[in-house]
């Protein structure tokens, strides 16, 4: 009787797994990095995540969406079950991020998500350590951009040559080509912006000369053209600033003043005393 007991007490936790708690005995580990570039699609993206104990398998299927897993996964991104052997899952990343993110790669296991030597599912979350974490989510903002570097006022006087006065812009994730050495940006209100230098910063100088026509005190409009860069396929319009501008204006004139006529000189009668 007893041993009829014991098989059918054996055959029900078979049938019938038992919930144990998580413990010390298992953690998870991730390996490999999320790299990719900003607003484009990830391409072939897989991390690892390992647990420690060999004895403990994941409860999980092929194509599974596990992003709630990442705490921290960027908006945008996906990540499901590539394949799973036991105590070890890859995982894919699909998707894409529209900013910059430099983070650890922060994951909870779900309870029920991992099973012990015996089938049960392990009651409870486990995480990886984000403190010993190596494993990044790495997404780098690659975009082309242009903008003026720093403060510039082109300032003159209507119908006067322009002193020397010049304008600076920098590119991002591209670089000027040699040629853009004295090519002109633009010829407006009688005056001619051309690129006369560039530094190991990117930063192109532009100096304004000529004779301005008209009073003007609007913002500096400059596109760089696709010819002069060395990656970009557009041209790059560079984004308005507040403090880079023109601030053009008409010499004052002293209005001419009529003559005067002389002062009369008054006279006063002297008084003698004598009536």
């Amino acid at each position: 009787m007893k041993k009829l007991i014991l098989l059918i007490f054996s055959l029900f936790l078979v049938l019938f797994p038992r919930p144990v708690s998580a413990n010390v005995d298992v953690t998870v580990e991730v390996d490999n990095n999320v790299e990719g570039e900003t607003n484009r699609d990830l391409n072939n993206q897989f991390v690892d995540l390992i647990l420690s104990n060999d004895y403990y398998s994941y409860d999980v299927f092929i194509d599974d969406d596990i992003s709630d897993w990442f705490t921290n996964i960027p908006e945008g991104l996906t990540a499901s079950v590539s394949d799973v052997d036991d105590n070890y899952l890859t995982v894919e990343f699909t998707g894409q991020s529209a900013v910059e993110v430099d983070e650890v790669i922060q994951v909870v296991i779900p309870s029920g998500k991992v099973l012990d030597d015996f089938g049960n599912p392990i009651e409870g979350t486990l995480s990886n350590d984000p403190d010993t974490e190596d494993s990044r989510y790495l997404i780098v903002d690659l975009t082309i951009r242009a903008y003026y570097d720093r403060p510039s006022t082109v300032s003159g006087y209507v119908g006067e040559e322009l002193d020397v006065q010049y304008v600076y812009i920098k590119l991002e994730n591209d670089t000027y080509t040699s040629d853009i050495i004295n090519a002109v940006l633009s010829t407006y209100n009688g005056l001619t912006a051309t690129v006369i230098d560039t530094d190991d910063d990117n930063i192109a100088t532009v100096r304004y000369t000529g004779t301005p026509l008209e009073e003007d005190h609007s913002l500096i409009h400059s596109v760089l053209d696709k010819d002069h860069l060395n990656i970009s396929t557009e041209s790059l319009i560079v984004p308005d600033r507040a403090d880079v501008l023109f601030d053009i204006r008409k010499r004052s004139v002293e209005p001419d003043v009529p003559d005067q006529p002389a002062e009369q000189p008054t006279y006063t009668i002297p008084f003698t005393g004598v009536e």
